[in-house]
């Protein structure tokens, strides 16, 4: 069935066998008020993006708890329209509708430990709310008052920085040829004309020697490189982990969560992956 199966809300026409057909399935929910004008798969699928699917279908049916539990996820960012809507064909229809079970009906979000997934959630809020908006809350977690930047200067967010590759690229100075490292990637970066933000971050792991080594080496070739903008590395942790490295600020994902908090359920599974 492939990928696709197993992650997508998606009705498939494997899925309709042992007595299962998307004939019969189709014509009970059009009997219940549903305009759908052809059985078939296509048109079964775009029911589930209709928003207004569960209040047309209940009309005072009695609905399970566990039902209930997926309206509020809905509602709360956890569920999309499309996850939510199969669960009520198969709640309200539980003898027509093949039931979907792969991965406990969870997201990728849900069940993977990649930090970079995490990452990139947070490159797309920070755009979003603006690159002033993250420095003025970043400032507060600096080390030293005097590392504070200047949230009115021209920022620019980037997410999987393979600087010294591209920079130097750019510059006409290809990497192989120098001393930098060529795939030497950083989480998320901030540039601005007179700083350089490193942001760092780990979930279900810490950091280990050779990372934490890796930072006091990128201090120097920064230093030799761009010797007139400013450094700052920055870790992005579990609230359960407290890396002793200098970093010149440390925030948590628990701490992300309630900045951002459109997201806030993302970052708050970040934070609880640590060690797990």
């Amino acid at each position: 069935m492939g990928l696709k199966y197993f992650v997508s809300a998606d009705f498939c026409k494997e899925e309709f066998k042992n007595g299962f057909t998307i004939d019969v399935l189709c014509k009970a929910i059009k009997n219940d008020g549903l305009n759908i004008k052809e059985c078939t798969i296509e048109a079964l699928n775009k029911l589930l993006k209709n928003t207004n699917l569960y209040e047309t279908l209940e009309k005072g049916k009695p609905i399970s708890d566990r039902l209930k539990q997926c309206i509020f996820e809905y509602k709360t960012n956890k569920f999309n329209i499309k996850k939510l809507n199969r669960i009520v064909i198969e709640e309200f229809y539980p003898q027509l509708t093949p039931e979907k079970k792969c991965f406990d009906r969870k997201n990728w979000i849900d069940i993977t430990r990649e930090e970079r997934l995490f990452c990139a959630h947070l490159y797309f809020d920070i755009i979003k709310n603006g690159e002033k908006n993250f420095v003025s809350w970043l400032n507060n977690k600096m080390t030293d008052p005097k590392l504070r930047l200047n949230p009115d200067d021209n920022w620019e967010v980037g997410y999987e920085v393979c600087f010294y590759r591209d920079y130097l690229y750019f510059m006409g100075d290809p990497v192989k040829k120098s001393d930098f490292f060529d795939k030497r990637t950083f989480d998320l970066c901030l540039f601005s004309d007179k700083n350089i933000v490193i942001i760092e971050a780990k979930a279900q792991q810490g950091f280990h020697g050779n990372q934490l080594a890796d930072f006091g080496n990128d201090r120097k070739l920064m230093a030799k490189l761009l010797p007139d903008i400013g450094l700052t590395i920055v870790a992005l942790i579990s609230s359960r982990y407290s890396p002793k490295a200098p970093f010149d600020a440390k925030f948590t994902w628990k701490e992300i969560s309630d900045h951002y908090a459109i997201n806030k359920a993302i970052y708050e599974r970040a934070d609880d992956l640590y060690g797990n």
